[in-house]
This record gives structure tokens, C-alpha cells and sequence, in this order.
């Protein structure tokens, strides 16, 4: 009993003291007030704030808090190894020592919720924003945020550009494992397309990471199934071999959704270019491709299996490739090397393109046909094999 009695004083003298810490709130961009010894929180949604030079006297304590739970906060002049993006409901410590601020305490990453797992990116963003309630300006932003700021906590963010806008040498590069998950979704913010550009690979999947393009949902509330949505890729505009406009490296997955259109730029370029093993995925839909590739499609190295599903309807029937105008020019289809594995759901089209070549089947690799005509034929190389189906 004497115990209990005890404690139960202590808790009482803890919460008086915390109930004299002062306690300011701010709602305006500016400078923060200082006080030392003192909290404050902020509101009112996405505002900035200014921390002014430390007093002499040490250990003058602030802590600021995030009072919104659906806006973040940009600090300036904060210590360089605090993260200046203060996400909803986050707290920050600082003290100060000799004249200068010092990190007392630091928030860890922001834990998404089903609510706030869309990241917003828009031509009039600002990186400076959470990308959450405001929209982040580029994809190199995006990046940043999911390596080092959010915990995906097992969900799935989804990046949601705005249709009919233009990115261009912007790439989303993705280098997994991420904190709390792997698979990151792109889902264009609004029914429609958007058009990524650029003189390298648009999107870039590395060591581990997962991309989903689900192009057949937009962002209006919440996703919901359409089937208008899409990307225009007219990237890898340098013509460099041995890349693409969408590169999976190094153990990565890639699923598509939807149905993209692909502008080659050269006997080089190719649209999906695999360098490396991947550990299985798919493309449930189809591309459409147009100018000139090397290969549409390109499973080099490494090793692993691939999906490719068909949807496009063209001349009556259902395909996994076509030519989006008579211009589309393809040295081959596919080209699988290495140890890898494709499994065909739908034949291409037959035809729309302006030539296409053989495709090539070399090293160890397997493309099970499921009885499809390859346009263009196909040559094997070395122990590579092509079977009609499973058998």
C-alpha cells in the first residue's frame, strides 16, 4: 500500500509540471516564437516556419509539435540533421548550447495511413511540401520522401501525377527495401494521361524495389476503376543501348496495369528494359508502341519470369503489343537472354508496324509462346528454347 500511495504522488507531481510548460500556438507562416522551456503547435495546414538564432543562455528547450493530423510543416533554419519536413502530428525537440541549436529530439519516419498514402506530384507543386496535402513539383522529391522520410508501414503509396502535364528528365528511381514494404504504385491524378520525358530511363526499379503503373485507376477521392488512364513515355531520348524508358535492375518487380503508348528514339532504345533477375511480375494489359526500338521488350542477364497478359483489341481481336501508328519500327519484339523466362498471355499484333524483325530467344531463355505467331519470327541462340505452351 505504502507503494502505491507513493507512486501515485509521483504521477501527480509529473503532471503538474506538465501542466505549467507553457504552451504557444502558432497558425501563421514566420518566424517561431522563442520561449524557452516551452511548447508549441502549430496549425492551420501547410505553413512555414523560421527559427530564430539560439539565445546565449544554454538549454533553452523547445519543443514543436504538428497539430494537424493532414498537413505537414516546412522548417528553416532548423539543425541540419533534423528533417525539415515536419509530417502531420510529428514533434521536433531542440536546445540550445554556446549560441547555436542543437537536436534534442527528432521525429523517425512518418508512418502512412490508408488516408494519407497518396504522394501528389504537380508542374505548380513545390518540393517543400509533404506531397500529401499539398503536391511535391518532381519526381526526384518523391524519391526522397519514400527513401527517407515515410514508413510505408505495409501499405502501398501511391504516387498520383496530374494528367495532362508534361515531366520531363524527372525519373522516379526506386531503390528498395523500404522502411515497413517494397511495392510502390504510380496512378495518374485524374482520368487521363500524363507524358514523362526525357534524355534517360523514366523510371528506374532497382535492388529489391516494386513498381505497380496501375494506369487503369485514377485518383478523384480515392482510386477508382476506370479504364482512360495512361502514360506517354518518350524517354531515353539519348538513344543509349542497353537501357529503356522503364529499367528493372538487380532482383526488382514491375507490374502494368493499363495500356501506355512508347515512343522509341532509336535503333538503341528499347521500352522495357530488364538488366538483371526479377523475381516475377506482370503486365496484365498490353503497350502500344510507336518510332523506332531495338525491342520492346528486353529480359537480359540474370534470370527469373515475366507475365505478359493482352487486352488491346485490335482487328478483332485481343493482342499484347501494338503499333500506335504505321511508323512503329521494331529491329525485334522481344529479346530474352540469360536465364530468363516469358510467359506470353495474348500474341502481339500481326500488324501496324512499319517493319519488325526477328525476335531473339538466346542464352537460356524460354518464351512460352502459348501458340502464338511471333510477327517478325523469332531466332534462338545458343540453349535458348521457345515452346508453344506449358505442355
Amino acid at each position: 500500500m505504502r507503494k502505491f500511495i507513493v507512486a501515485a504522488i509521483m504521477l501527480v507531481g509529473t503532471l503538474a509540471t506538465a501542466h505549467e510548460r507553457p504552451l504557444t500556438v502558432v497558425n501563421v507562416s514566420g518566424w517561431l516564437p522563442v520561449s524557452c522551456d516551452s511548447d508549441i503547435v502549430a496549425t492551420s495546414g501547410n505553413i512555414r516556419l523560421t527559427l530564430p538564432a539560439a539565445p546565449a543562455t544554454d538549454g533553452c528547450d523547445i519543443v514543436l509539435i504538428n497539430g494537424d493530423s493532414g498537413a505537414g510543416k516546412y522548417l528553416i533554419g532548423f539543425p541540419a540533421d533534423i528533417n525539415p519536413k515536419l509530417y502531420p502530428n510529428q514533434a521536433v525537440g531542440i536546445t540550445s548550447l554556446s549560441g547555436q541549436w542543437l537536436s534534442k529530439s527528432k521525429p523517425g519516419r512518418y508512418i502512412i495511413t490508408p488516408s494519407t498514402s497518396i504522394i501528389y506530384v504537380d508542374n505548380n507543386g513545390d518540393d517543400t511540401n509533404d506531397g500529401i496535402s499539398l503536391p511535391l513539383q518532381h519526381f526526384s522529391a518523391v524519391n526522397k520522401v519514400i527513401k527517407q522520410d515515410i514508413d510505408l508501414a505495409g501499405l502501398t503509396p501511391i504516387i498520383a501525377p496530374s494528367i495532362n502535364q508534361t515531366f520531363t528528365n524527372d525519373p522516379l528511381i526506386l531503390d528498395g527495401p523500404y522502411a515497413g514494404g517494397y511495392l510502390v504504385q504510380v496512378t495518374p491524378n485524374g482520368n487521363g494521361k500524363f507524358t514523362w520525358g526525357g534524355t534517360d530511363s523514366c523510371v528506374l526499379v532497382r535492388d529489391g524495389a516494386w513498381v505497380d503503373l496501375r494506369l487503369n485507376q485514377f485518383i478523384s477521392g480515392g482510386p477508382i476503376t476506370q479504364p482512360n488512364g495512361s502514360i506517354d513515355f518518350r524517354c531515353n531520348t539519348s538513344n543509349t543501348p542497353m537501357s529503356g524508358h522503364i529499367y528493372v535492375h538487380n532482383n526488382a518487380g514491375f507490374d502494368l496495369e493499363g495500356i501506355p503508348t512508347f515512343y522509341g528514339a532509336g535503333n538503341e532504345d528499347n521500352a522495357i528494359f530488364f538488366d538483371g533477375s526479377t523475381y516475377g511480375a506482370a503486365i496484365a494489359d498490353g503497350i502500344l508502341v510507336d518510332g523506332r526500338f531495338d525491342s520492346a521488350f528486353r529480359m537480359d542477364e540474370g534470370g527469373g519470369r515475366f507475365n505478359w497478359g493482352g487486352t488491346i483489341p485490335y482487328n478483332g481481336s485481343v493482342v499484347s503489343i501494338a503499333a500506335a501508328s504505321p511508323s512503329a519500327v521494331l529491329n525485334r519484339i522481344y529479346m530474352v537472354l540469360g536465364n530468363s523466362e516469358l510467359l506470353l498471355g495474348a500474341c502481339p499484333a500481326s500488324s501496324g508496324y512499319a517493319s519488325v524483325g526477328p525476335s531473339i530467344i538466346g542464352g537460356n531463355g524460354l518464351l512460352i509462346a502459348h501458340n502464338c505467331t511471333i510477327p517478325g519470327s523469332y531466332a534462338q541462340q545458343q540453349n535458348g528454347k521457345v515452346y508453344a505452351d506449358k505442355g
